[in-house]
């Protein structure tokens, strides 16, 4: 779900005006992938330092479920990597996003067998 606000009183946010009573969405998803924040901003970095994502929201909104979300996730890449330590990208693999939370339509791996 992307929030959304009223605007008040006219006003300008990096040199896009907008009126009184204008509805302004904001994607929290861009957030996590701010240039000015993240280094490698469009990567994935599993081991990003520092990484200070609202992947699962933030403040008195924050995702209840977040932390069980993060155990999950790590247990199933710990025993995915039990099984298959080797994997790569499918060679001409081509990840395309999809709009609303960033999903990826298809992620074309091999391994070896």
């Amino acid at each position: 779900m992307t929030p959304s606000r009223k605007a008040l009183s006219d006003t300008e946010i990096a040199g896009s005006p907008i009126k009184a009573g204008h509805m302004v969405n904001m994607p929290l998803s861009a957030a996590n992938r701010d240039p000015r924040e993240f280094h490698d901003a469009d990567q994935v970095l599993i081991d990003r330092p520092d990484n200070r994502h609202i992947s699962f929201g933030a403040g008195p909104h924050r995702c209840l479920g977040s932390h069980l979300a993060r155990e999950e996730l790590y247990t199933a890449m710990t025993m995915w990597h039990e099984r298959i330590p080797d994997y790569r990208l499918a060679d001409g693999a081509d990840i395309r996003e999809h709009g609303g939370q960033l999903g990826l339509l298809s992620l074309p791996l091999v391994w070896d067998v």
